[in-house]
């Protein structure tokens, strides 16, 4: 995908946190770029420290999540918070996180082009970009507060302990 973009962005560089486990998968992962003719515009991180990650997501101008699959999404949360314009796998639970077009742009996952696509439209529509960033910082603000988290989990234990009685 990122290959695709760099025709119409050719300045843009990918950063990419991890991978981590799989050794096969990560050799895979690594020698990509090498194959494609992208090596000047890839830079592979390796696994972070959280503050690390944290501090690289307020550097980024786009974070992408290119997930197959996802369990709930932790880092699109973190990245929606940090005002960082998030693209997404359109899977598992990541629809319920991002609300596609207003606080993240959702891509078909395995679609290389469809992300390809996404991502140069966001880097082309500045105003769209900066949009997504400050509805996503007030949706995460609202649905994923500290204060809303402990209330909904206080909720669901009274009604597990009144369910069991």
């Amino acid at each position: 995908a990122f290959k695709v973009v760099l025709k119409n962005h050719p300045n843009w560089k990918l950063e990419i946190v991890g991978p981590s486990g799989d050794k096969d998968y990560t050799r895979e992962i690594i020698s990509l770029p090498q194959k494609i003719g992208i090596t000047d515009k890839v830079t592979f991180t390796g696994v972070l420290p959280y503050d690390e990650v944290y501090k690289k997501l307020f550097s980024w101008d786009l974070f992408v999540l290119a997930s197959v699959y996802e369990g709930f999404g932790l880092v699109v949360i973190e990245a929606m918070a940090s005002g960082t314009p998030v693209i997404a796998s359109n899977v598992d639970a990541i629809p319920e996180i991002i609300k596609d077009g207003t606080t993240g742009i959702l891509f078909q996952s395995k679609d290389h082009n469809d992300l390809a696509i996404k991502i140069s439209n966001l880097i082309e529509d500045k105003k769209k970009a900066n949009h997504i960033s400050v509805e996503a910082k007030k949706d995460v603000a609202i649905r994923f507060s500290i204060d809303r988290m402990v209330l909904e989990l206080d909720q669901m234990y009274s009604r597990i302990i009144r369910f069991t009685r």
